[in-house]
């Protein structure tokens, strides 16, 4: 199960459409090691945004252009709403359906990684906590 759910948080943190939420609380469920999971799937969701910052990053154009859909005129969308809210937006990135384009984003206009890291990973950490916490007190 710890194997499925990384794979799944992983995926789910790329532009694949899955869900790691619904697989943690799956996991839950059937009495899974709490403090394990999250280990687990916080890895995985984060090596998952990872890849999206380093596609963006390097440029896998069919990629970007043809699965994501992000041509030049959405980019330049997200570059003025990017260079109005800076921070604001990298805290975005764990929101659901939005936040895994942003990361990629984040790789295109190569923001800093350690700037990624510091505000993304944590944020990713934080929805996994959220989770675990309201499923264990209800």
């Amino acid at each position: 199960m710890y194997i499925s759910l990384f794979f799944v948080s992983l995926l789910s943190a790329t532009m694949i459409p899955m869900s790691s939420e619904a697989a943690l609380l799956g996991a839950l469920a059937l009495g899974y090691e709490p403090t394990l999971l999250l280990l687990v799937a916080s890895l995985g969701n984060c090596f998952g945004v990872t890849i999206n910052y380093f596609l963006g990053l390097y440029g896998v154009t069919y990629f970007i252009e043809k699965v994501c859909k992000f041509d030049q005129e959405k980019l330049e969308k997200y570059n003025i709403k990017f260079k109005k809210y800076n921070y604001l937006f990298l805290f975005m990135s764990w929101l659901p359906i939005v936040g895994d384009p942003i990361t990629l984003y984040l790789g295109i206009i190569k923001c800093n990684f350690a700037k990624f890291s510091l505000f993304v990973y944590p944020m990713r950490i934080i929805r996994y906590i959220v989770i675990i916490y309201a499923y264990e007190i209800i």
